[in-house]
């Protein structure tokens, strides 16, 4: 039988070492990741969101001052870290970055292959973690809450499982999407009490 995959110690330390560093998240509206195309309709051009809808007059002045923002934030970055040493310092984080969540992947098709070949849909969960080092939460989905909190756990271990109630794969994405202005990176959020309570709420009536 395959074995749990474990991060490597080099990457996992490096990742470590540079999320302890870091300051304060910037988490306002403005200077939250964001994703826009421009398109061309009737000879017109517009600015559509990540879900396809049209930006308005205000929404477009909002969008202007948050680019105009985050112009500001690169070049404070470039004045005091353009060069060479800046561009090892971010390889190395990215590197590691992309190492972390390549095990991420493996742990998770390892967790599908100790799993039965057929479940029904009522054993299959949707989850919510946290990370006690650094108080962000995870809201998963798994067939086994108790053996993904494990796997989570042999890359960091102050990983603990608050909560899973039965759903499906579209009661998390519906979940990601109610908290995606609180979304750090991938599955990983900022939330408070009243964000658990809601989601507990929601999960209770969501089958």
């Amino acid at each position: 039988m395959a074995t749990n995959p474990k991060p490597r110690p080099e990457y996992s330390e490096f990742l470590k070492k540079w999320q302890a560093n870091l300051d304060e998240i910037d988490r306002t509206e403005r200077l939250r990741a964001f994703e826009f195309y421009t398109a061309t309709s009737a000879g017109i051009p517009v600015f559509l969101n990540y879900q396809g809808m049209v930006l308005n007059a205000e929404e477009l002045a909002n969008l202007e001052n948050r680019l105009s923002d985050f112009a500001k934030v690169i070049r404070k970055i470039k004045r005091k870290y353009d060069g060479p040493k800046w561009d090892d310092w971010a390889a190395n984080i990215n590197r590691a970055e992309k190492e972390r969540r390549e095990t991420d992947r493996k742990i998770k098709d390892w967790e599908t292959r100790q799993q039965p070949k057929a479940q029904p849909d009522c054993l299959r969960w949707v989850y919510v973690a946290i990370n006690h080092r650094n108080g962000y939460h995870k809201i998963g989905y798994s067939k086994n809450p108790a053996l993904r909190e494990k796997t989570l756990q042999s890359e960091e271990p102050e990983i603990e499982l608050l909560f899973s109630y039965r759903g499906d794969g579209k009661h998390e994405k519906e979940l990601h999407e109610m908290f995606s202005h609180k979304r750090l990176r991938g599955e990983w959020f900022t939330l408070d009490d009243c964000d658990l309570t809601t989601i507990k709420n929601y999960l209770q009536n969501a089958v």
